[in-house]
């Protein structure tokens, strides 16, 4: 069992300035949440139809990213999301996913940043400041490379998002030299939209274009009021634990820029 290292990233602003989630904008309802104070697109010219990304994300191994137009916003705003097709996480490594959870993912791209909303339905909310794996979070493997067997930590990153918002890489399997930023958007009864900006540079990618593919998954951790995940869920990985899904390259899922 991994053991957790200090995070190397506080948390940053909710719904900021160039980063409405769906959780706060436009896109609550598509995305299955309740919505927020927040409406509309967070940048001129990024409404529907001028600046979103465009295309959808199909289910499976291979998934084709959309491409965000608009170089000037930082992030997609909940307008923008909602253009783009959710991805569910079909995969249970370990535990029952309980009735009625869920968590589902949606991915877009600008020339300078990978971009990520995960959505998880569930309620109430388990933090765990021990071990964040255990409690509500969302976790990723990030690279910039299109294929590959074996883990690296230099080349390849598994980091933790817990649901107060605290990004953890643990300097064994994740030494990205730009961290990512992220925001988090709770709603009550309903759970957490959480929102990854990764950019291209920490992925060691100096120039992404439209038909680059890459390695990537994502998983969910699904806390309990025992201090203990009840389930873990992901997108690709590896089924029974065997090996341990996040240092199996090999089993993760592919993105391409579309």
């Amino acid at each position: 069992m991994r053991t957790m290292g200090a995070p190397l990233l506080s948390a940053v602003g909710l719904c900021v300035a160039g980063a409405i989630l769906a959780g706060c904008g436009s896109a609550s309802a598509a995305a299955g949440g309740t919505g927020g104070g927040r409406k509309g697109p967070s940048a001129a010219g990024s409404g529907p139809g001028s600046a979103c990304a465009k295309g959808a994300a199909a289910a499976g191994a291979h998934l084709t990213v959309p491409a965000e137009a608009a170089t000037t916003v930082a992030t997609p705003s909940g307008a923008c999301w909602a253009s783009i097709a959710t991805t569910k996480l079909g995969q249970v490594e370990n535990g029952t996913v309980p009735p009625g959870d869920s968590t589902t993912f949606q991915m877009a791209w600008s020339p300078t940043a990978l971009y990520i909303l995960a959505h998880t339905v569930e309620w109430p909310l388990y933090p765990n400041d021990t071990q964040w794996y255990n409690g509500d979070a969302t976790e990723y493997d990030l690279t910039g490379q299109s294929g590959g067997s074996t883990f690296d930590a230099s080349s390849m990153c598994h980091m933790g998002l817990t649901e107060d918002n605290q990004i953890i890489m643990e300097s064994s399997e994740c030494t990205l030299p730009i961290p990512p930023t992220s925001a988090i958007q709770i709603v009550s009864n309903k759970g957490f939209y959480s929102e990854l900006t990764v950019p291209w540079a920490a992925l060691g990618v100096s120039a992404a274009a439209k038909g680059q593919a890459y390695l990537f998954d994502i998983g969910e951790d699904f806390g309990s009021g025992g201090g203990t995940r009840v389930a873990q869920a992901f997108w690709q990985g590896t089924p029974n634990g065997s090996p341990d899904w996040p240092k199996n390259p090999a089993g993760w899922g592919t993105v391409t820029l579309g």
